[in-house]
């Protein structure tokens, strides 16, 4: 200890003298030498951490005060200049004493800083509070600092503590948070959703269906409490010791996709959400002989009051609503300028616990959880309702059974809408409730979905709706044609969402609406709601409100167009219920007209072929897509590659507006780079963006076939049939079949149906979408799909299942490139090629190197 504490001090001393220097010579950061006679050691200062130093070479060894009496660095302040004195024995004035005293002074309050920052951020001390001064004291400590700031220095902090940037007062408590993953230790999974009765009921008929077996429970508890419209969140708490009751808080994460969501360990820390120590043994009757789990995470919802909100509105803090507002504070990034404010806006938010996750199958019923939390330092939402349902197995439960569940769900609408009720509710939005059931055994036995877990459900509220005006109708063109028209409104606030635009779905479904074929009143007054209380719609137009005028002129069409609007062609029924009428919902229009000649779609169709999941180019927005077409820089995905090889076209590319020669040779270098790489054949099917196939059933095709030669030659094959023949697939011949091969019966074309085989045919009908998939394969290298590697690779399952798989080393049986895909064929979630804490396995071959190393110290890998 000693010895380190030693050389510390050497640190402190040589990190002050060196940028000193630096401040002169203009040097911060990075790496800088200082010499002193014969020797010299190397100090590299890491960017945007202020406590630590990094020390490359440990050749000093003087003692500190000869090495202080012997070099003086000073900074003169006409030439900006350094000039070393060589003191003599008898030079011992007061200068001299006050000098050494100050920098005696930082050098202690130096190791404070450093050390209650470790003590506050980074130790496991930290997560206890063990030996952790207050933050006021730290900043106490800072301003202590400050005051002995060196002639010629912005503040004493830019010298002491070799600083690349410009300090602020708060530098000593600044934390710089790493967005980084955390993996859940059990998913965590959305919740299915009800509104009505009939639903809720039949929600509860699975339960029974599934509960009522021989030697099965004779009853169930049904635990209801408010469903929180906030930011959910994970909080890591890991054991001290091996079977004990103790936890320690470890890091906090939001929800993500379920499997891993993003850290905000600092966020919550700073804001002082959670307890940083649990003492589980509340939980059983019997602590010492239950088996604790080493991992525990409480689940709950972040949330910002309802009072809270509203006074940040009289402040000026602009936030569409509560559930925003929550999600930015807490998402925030940290402030340099400010950095008190991040604090202040997040100490202002609640967690509110409502389930517990834990490793090596722990459970716990919802009942004991919502009896424990508080004990333990966690809000719980309230009110919270338990309704007891008798099993049985022949008579399902009806509306009499589940008068509890609905009351409160009454209840809780009632308050959303400010009517007084005999229960108290937090102080947050709700937007429902949770009914789940309570006994842990059961929620076994009932399972989960891949995304809701089956023994609960949210009775959402029905959809907040207002009036408004409608001002017109307009027609979007999607990728593929389909004409949806969409309503023009009067601005109308729903839920804090200013709403000008609502959905009409499609053509019939709008004259439904709106109780007309023909026209309707301009300014006639709509009924608009937020679907999910997300998406906006129109409801219903509210009758006798038509506000058009008496000319006859004033109206807005409701009629099915003929043309499309966006490149006049004649307009097609597609219908998606091949029962329906025209008269009824269900039925879609399409621009009947070639893909590229139409705008809007040839930008959709364009966008999606450089999506990630197909060619993968970036920098490519469609705003930017639309301003080449317009610019006649490109017309269909393999202009896009012609282009990046002509440099007569890329100069013109960088004098348009919002380009510039960057912008222009980045998106040469990204299309140069794809074209002579390469892409898998099942990226090349699904860019040409063929209706009903996505990315599975694009793998499904690509090994089918192979090679792009060959399905190529059957979609040329397939475009020179009769349409009637092709309508008509019922012949056993072979030869006049269309996509032959998709149509035999193997293990790759199991999950390839007729929708897919017709939307293949009316792709191959279209010359020019065959001729743009010709252009594209001849502009690119497209990489020949290994049949059985592509089955294996849509199996969710495998021995590295969502692993990050890294390589290092040679392989001598295979390439680098096959070991990643034989390791996505065991079901390797990604092949990363660095270490990192995500990392689950190391794979090291012939002559590893570093990672290597680093691998030996994570305890992860397989030597090959």
């Amino acid at each position: 200890m000693k010895a380190v504490v030693t050389r510390l001090v050497w640190l402190f001393v040589y990190g002050t003298m060196l940028h000193r220097i630096g401040h002169v010579t203009g040097r911060r950061g990075g790496m800088a030498t200082f010499v002193h006679g014969p020797r010299r050691a190397n100090l590299r200062c890491r960017p945007h951490h202020p406590s630590r130093l990094l020390w490359d070479d440990t050749e000093f060894r003087r003692p500190f005060g000869r090495l202080w009496s012997s070099t003086r660095i000073h900074r003169s302040d006409d030439d900006d200049a350094t000039r070393t004195e060589q003191p003599t024995d008898n030079t011992n004035n007061n200068e001299n004493d006050t000098t050494v005293v100050i920098y005696e002074e930082l050098v202690r309050l130096a190791s404070d800083l450093r050390r209650h920052d470790a003590l506050y951020y980074e130790s496991e001390m930290a997560r206890n509070s063990v030996g952790r001064i207050p933050p006021c004291s730290n900043d106490s400590n800072v301003r202590v600092a400050w005051a002995y700031k060196p002639r010629g220095t912005e503040d004493a902090s830019e010298t002491f503590f070799c600083r690349p940037r410009r300090p602020t007062p708060n530098d000593a408590t600044r934390i710089v948070v790493d967005r980084v993953k955390r993996p859940h230790v059990r998913p965590m999974l959305s919740l299915d959703n009800v509104h009505r009765e009939e639903e809720l009921l039949a929600w509860l008929e699975r339960i029974r269906k599934k509960l009522t077996v021989d030697d099965g429970p004779s009853s169930l508890t049904i635990l209801t409490e408010p469903k929180l419209d906030g930011l959910s969140l994970s909080c890591r708490y890991e054991q001290r010791q091996s079977n004990t009751t103790l936890y320690t808080f470890v890091w906090a994460s939001t929800r993500g996709d379920g499997k891993q969501g993003q850290d905000v360990t600092h966020a919550v820390q700073q804001g002082n959400l959670v307890p940083l120590t649990l003492d589980w043994a509340s939980l059983v009757a019997d602590p010492e002989s239950y088996t604790h789990p080493k991992v525990l995470e409480i689940r709950g919802e972040i949330v910002l009051p309802t009072t809270v909100f509203q006074s940040l509105e009289g402040e000026g803090l602009a936030f569409a609503n509560a559930r925003n507002a929550a999600s930015g504070i807490l998402l925030r990034k940290e402030s340099i300028t400010d950095p008190v404010a991040s604090q202040a806006l997040r100490e202002k938010l609640c967690f509110y616990a409502y389930d517990v996750a834990g490793d090596d199958g722990f459970t716990v019923s919802g009942v004991q959880l919502r009896r424990v939390l508080p004990t333990l330092g966690f809000r719980v939402p309230e009110p919270v309702a338990v309704t007891r349902l008798r099993l049985n197995n022949t008579t399902a439960w009806n509306v009499n059974d589940i008068q509890a569940l609905l009351k409160y769900h009454h209840s809780m609408q009632h308050h959303r809408q400010g009517k007084k009720t005999s229960q108290t509710y937090g102080d947050y939005d709700m937007d429902g409730a949770v009914h789940k059931v309570s006994e842990s055994d059961l929620r076994i036995i009932l399972g989960q979905s891949n995304r809701a877990p089956r023994w609960a459900i949210a009775h959402k509220f029905a959809p907040l709706a207002a009036v408004t005006t409608l001002l017109d109708i307009t027609v979007q063109v999607g990728r593929t044609g389909a004409l949806t028209p969409v309503a023009i409104l009067q601005p109308v606030e729903l839920a804090g969402v200013v709403v000008r635009r609502a959905t009409l779905h499609n053509f019939a479904h709008m004259q439904q609406v709106l109780g007309s074929t023909t026209t309707i009143a301009k300014e006639s007054s709509v009924l608009v709601r937020r679907a999910g209380d997300v998406i906006p719609q129109v409801v219903q137009r509210i009758a006798g409100t038509d506000a058009g005028s008496n000319n006859g002129f004033d109206t807005i069409s409701v009629a099915f167009p003929e043309t499309c609007p966006a490149c006049g062609s004649p307009v097609v029924t597609d219908e998606v219920n091949k029962t329906a009428s025209k008269e009824t919902a269900g039925q879609v229009l399409r621009c009947g007209g070639p893909q590229w000649n139409c705008t809007p779609r040839a930008v959709g169709s364009i966008a999606h072929a450089v999506s990630r999941d197909a060619l993968d180019v970036t920098g490519l927005s469609e705003a930017r897509i639309m301003q080449l077409i317009e610019a006649g820089f490109i017309s269909r995905p393999s202009d896009i590659f012609a282009l990046a090889k002509s440099p007569t076209q890329l100069e013109k590319l960088a004098e348009m507006d919002g380009w510039g020669p960057k912008s222009a040779q980045n998106l040469a270098a990204v299309a140069n780079r794809i074209a002579k790489n390469g892409i898998s054949l099942s990226r090349f099917v699904y860019s040409l963006g063929i209706r009903f196939s996505g990315v599975h059933s694009s793998a499904l095709i690509a090994a089918a076939y192979g090679s792009v030669e060959d399905f190529l030659k059957d979609v040329e094959a397939a475009s020179t049939l009769p349409i009637k023949q092709v309508q008509d697939q019922e012949s056993n011949d072979e030869q006049v079949q269309s996509f032959a091969r998709l149509r035999e019966e193997t293990d790759i074309t199991k999950g390839i149906g007729p929708v897919l085989l017709n939307s293949l045919d009316t792709f191959a009908q279209d010359q020019e979408l065959v001729e743009a998939a010709e252009s594209l394969a001849s502009s690119i290298l497209v990489l020949a799909d290994d049949s059985a590697m592509v089955v294996s690779t849509l199996a969710t399952t495998g021995p590295l299942q969502d692993m990050a798989v890294v390589f290092t080393g040679s392989i001598s049986e295979m390439s680098r490139s096959e070991a990643k895909k034989w390791a996505k064929v065991m079901g390797a979630k990604s092949t990363p090629g660095s270490i990192s804490k995500l990392t689950g396995l190391v794979v090291a071959g012939e002559k590893g190197g570093k990672k290597l190393e680093q691998a030996e110290k994570l305890g992860s890998f397989f030597k090959w």
